[in-house]
């Protein structure tokens, strides 16, 4: 996963040192890179839940960085997700929209 998220952009060395932030390219990236970026985001870092279709990511970041990329993440799946305080959720709708294409 690191490599990977690596060879995206996203910076290499201790994650807590520092702000984070996402790639700066992402933002006026063509939609496949976005694409391409979420789902390998969500491939390694999400927990499925088998009683139903919503997705969680728990990370350790600052707010500012969890509402990046849930704001990333909506972008693609045209449907809302939610960030509190260390997850970012994608509700069922959501995780429809991003596998049901």
């Amino acid at each position: 996963m690191g490599r990977l998220l690596a060879t995206l952009g996203v910076p290499v060395g201790s994650k807590t040192d520092g702000e984070l932030s996402l790639p700066a390219y992402l933002q006026e990236a063509p939609t496949e890179t976005r694409e391409l970026f979420v789902y390998s985001y969500l491939e390694n870092r999400a927990t499925r839940h088998p009683e139903k279709a919503t997705l969680s990511i728990f990370e350790d970041r600052s707010q500012q960085y969890l509402i990046e990329v849930a704001d990333l993440i909506e972008s693609v799946a045209g449907e809302p997700v939610t960030v509190t305080e260390n997850t970012i959720t994608i509700p069922a709708r959501g995780t429809r929209a991003l596998y049901n294409r």
